[in-house]
């Protein structure tokens, strides 16, 4: 009972890192994003390519791949979304273009990747027992990753200046540009972190499943 408990845990904070980046999209861009999981996909091939292919370690290929895919969600935005937020679009009309974006996005991914699950390169460890509960590194890993970040989030938006701008401009955009928010300046904050909480979820993810198209 105690396993299965344990592995139900493990399989819900294992999906923490993409819930934070919808809630922080959907909070300050007030649409539905349902690209995100073509995004969480595209991230975790990034670093299988600097993890596999170029041979760097997971660690370093994940910061590198964190960084890039945050300006690369920026550019994203500047290409597909902005336009529509200074036409004055629906949240309807953001949330068809995010599925659009999220089809090509994932098939961009299988394109260059192929359909076959890949994995990353780590070495493999024995599981351990505690109190008769088997669990691996890559388990307490993703906890540890998780709840590291579910902390920074909490700290980045209710103790930092970039934090409060966000929830100014999530509560009342107008508002908060009359106060001398740059909101455009917010808007690329709020798509670079959370393209490294895509990031890094999808390389956790990628860690207790396999790295696969459909994976978002």
């Amino acid at each position: 009972m105690m396993q299965i408990i344990f592995n139900g845990f493990v399989t819900g904070i294992v999906i923490t890192l993409p819930a934070l980046a919808i809630t922080l999209l959907f909070g300050v861009l007030k649409f539905p994003n349902f690209a995100v999981g073509a995004m969480l996909t595209l991230a975790a091939y990034i670093v299988f390519t600097l993890n596999v292919l170029f041979e760097l370690n997971l660690f370093i290929s994940t910061i590198i791949a964190a960084i890039f895919f945050g300006f690369l969600l920026i550019v994203i935005d500047q290409i597909t979304f902005a336009k529509l937020r200074v036409s004055g679009s629906s949240s309807i009309t953001l949330m068809v273009c995010s599925l659009g974006l999220g089809f090509v996005l994932e098939n961009i991914a299988r394109l260059i990747y192929g359909n076959n699950a890949k994995s990353f390169a780590i070495e493999l460890a024995r599981p351990f027992f505690f109190l008769d509960i088997r669990m691996n590194r890559e388990q307490m890993i993703t906890i540890i990753v998780s709840t590291l970040a579910m902390v920074f989030m909490y700290v980045l938006l209710k103790h930092m200046s970039i934090g409060r701008a966000m929830r100014a401009v999530s509560d009342n955009p107008s508002l908060s540009l009359v106060r001398g928010i740059d909101s455009p300046l917010i808007i690329r904050w709020t798509w670079f972190i959370s393209g490294v909480l895509l990031t890094i979820g999808g390389v956790l993810i990628g860690m207790d499943r396999a790295i696969e198209p459909p994976m978002g």
